[in-house]
């Protein structure tokens, strides 16, 4: 038999990124812009993360704008 307390396991894991902002020269409907991107591409690359987990984010700016990381807590 079962008792009325449960036990709940917790698999926790570390998630590590590495972000590198750069700008680069697209060529949209005959005129060339530079867009912001992240990892070379827009939109950048998704976090996959579950409840518990700890996210790591290195971001190296490598574009002439100042970057805004905002997180979750």
């Amino acid at each position: 038999m079962y008792s009325s307390s449960s036990v709940f396991l917790c698999f926790c894991w570390n998630i590590e990124h590495t972000f590198v902002v750069q700008t680069q020269l697209f060529n949209r409907l005959c005129k060339d812009q530079y867009i912001t991107v992240v990892n070379g591409s827009l939109p950048g690359p998704t976090i996959y993360a579950n409840e518990g987990d700890t996210i790591i984010v290195h971001l190296i700016n490598d574009s002439p704008y100042i970057c805004l990381f905002i997180g979750m807590e």
